[in-house]
Order: structure tokens, then C-alpha cells, then sequence
């Protein structure tokens, strides 16, 4: 029962924070909550787990995600990244404090989690990669969603791959961490 609860924290906070209430800060902080009860005990991997082979594997990819987002945005877009932003109450400062906290602190809480469920079986990445297209289901035209959900659900194989190659979550960290502020920022930049 705790593994499905696990893998259902997102879909808890998405589901009640995003598609009812509509707000960003409340669905970040309501998953992160549920990540720190359930993953507390593998924040202590998190400083573990260097290898600068491991890092390079995923650091390339992971550092073109802002400038591909940044330029493909305006084609992809089922509506305006404006308004989409402002219907999840990221405008102003807001989307500001945004950077820093999802670029930085919700890649190493995310790797926390998932880095355990990901020794599960296969179907963890896809489960991973969905509750993603809950929160872009309306920002994204079809196609472009079906295509963000396997970059995802690859990205998460990759990371597991990492993990396992370093022995650790720190790689992995870095790796989200790059993609992760190079997508807020694109996005901050876009509707700048």
C-alpha cells in the first residue's frame, strides 16, 4: 500500500491542486510534502553517487531542454504560455520565486523519490512521465504531449541508468537540476 501511494503522491497533488485549485505553489509544495513523509530516509543519497562519467552522460541533453523549449514553445502551444501561466497563478513574482525553487529544490526532492520507486520495474518511468501530462495536458498540442511523454519517461530510464552507475543520487540531481532551471527559465523569458 505504501508503493502506491508513493507513486500516487503527484497524482494526489496535481490532481487536487492543479485541476481543482488551479495553483502552481500549492501543487509543488503539496507533492514535496508527500515526498519528504514518504522518501525522508533517501534524502541521505543524495550527496552520494559522483561520477563525471555518469554526469556527462546526461548533462548534454539536459542542458539543451531550456534553449529547445525556449524556441519550439510558441509552435507547440495549444494556448498561449501567458495565459497558461497566469490560469496556475505563476505571474510576477511568482514565476520569479519559481526559478530557484523548482530549477534547484524540486529536482533533488523529485530524484529523492523517484530514485527508489525506480528500482520497481519498467512501468515506474511511465508513471512518472504521466503525471506530467496532467499538468501540461492543456499548455501542449497532442503530439507535442505524446512526445514530452517519452522524452520524460526516458529521462527517468536515464537517470535510473545513472544512479545505478554512480551508486548514488547526486548525478542524477545535477543532471535534473540543469533541465529543470533551463525550462523555468525558458519560460520566464518567453513571457518576459
Amino acid at each position: 500500500m505504501a508503493f502506491i501511494l508513493k507513486l500516487a503522491a503527484p497524482y494526489i497533488a496535481v490532481g487536487i491542486c492543479w485541476c481543482v485549485f488551479q495553483n502552481a505553489w500549492l501543487t509543488i509544495l503539496v507533492y514535496h510534502l508527500q515526498v519528504l513523509f514518504w522518501s525522508r530516509k533517501q534524502l541521505g543519497q543524495l550527496l552520494r553517487g559522483w561520477s563525471l562519467k555518469s554526469f556527462l552522460f546526461l548533462s548534454l541533453p539536459c542542458v539543451i531542454g531550456g534553449p529547445l523549449v525556449y524556441f519550439l514553445m510558441p509552435h507547440i502551444t495549444a494556448m498561449p504560455l501567458a495565459e497558461w501561466l497566469a490560469r496556475y497563478q505563476l505571474t510576477g513574482m511568482s514565476l520569479i520565486m519559481m526559478v530557484p525553487y523548482f530549477g534547484l529544490v524540486h529536482p533533488v526532492v523529485e530524484q529523492a523519490h523517484w530514485g527508489e520507486l525506480r528500482k520497481q520495474g519498467w512501468y515506474v518511468h511511465e508513471v512518472f512521465a504521466g503525471y506530467h501530462a496532467l499538468v501540461l495536458y492543456q499548455l501542449l498540442t497532442l503530439p507535442w504531449l505524446a512526445f514530452c511523454l517519452v522524452v520524460l519517461a526516458g529521462a527517468s530510464f536515464a537517470w535510473k541508468k545513472q544512479t545505478d552507475t554512480a551508486g548514488g543520487l547526486l548525478a542524477p540531481c545535477l543532471g535534473h537540476a540543469l533541465a529543470d532551471l533551463g525550462i523555468v527559465v525558458a519560460a520566464l523569458l518567453l513571457v518576459s
